[in-house]
């Protein structure tokens, strides 16, 4: 991820998993998705869509994704998207949004 505004995204539950695929999302030791803390999506063939507001300010950015299988006969899979609104100068432009960190010096 790099500095910006999560606004929202997608879970696909694929056909197949009906309850044992088990996901969720986290920033640090907050519970992003689902919301409830403790809380966790079992879906099967199903498109979770969601919308977030949450500030990308500071390094790391990173989310993540947490997921496990209750099944111990069957792998599955699923597929998560995020949408990212970059950070705008006071122009209205997008600022460089490069991630910034210890292997990518600043210019």
């Amino acid at each position: 991820m790099t500095r910006g505004r999560l606004v929202g995204g997608c879970v696909y539950f694929p056909y197949g998993p009906a309850g044992y695929l088990h996901f969720l999302a986290k920033i640090g030791i907050h519970q992003i998705l689902p919301f409830n803390t403790g809380e966790n999506l079992r879906l099967d063939d199903a498109v979770f869509p969601f919308d977030l507001g949450i500030d990308l300010k500071e390094p790391p950015f990173v989310v993540d994704l947490i997921t496990w299988n209750d099944s111990v006969e069957y792998a599955h899979a699923l597929t998560v998207s995020f949408s990212l609104e970059p950070e705008l100068e006071g122009n209205g432009e997008a600022k460089d949004i490069r991630p910034w960190g210890p292997e990518i010096p600043k210019p």
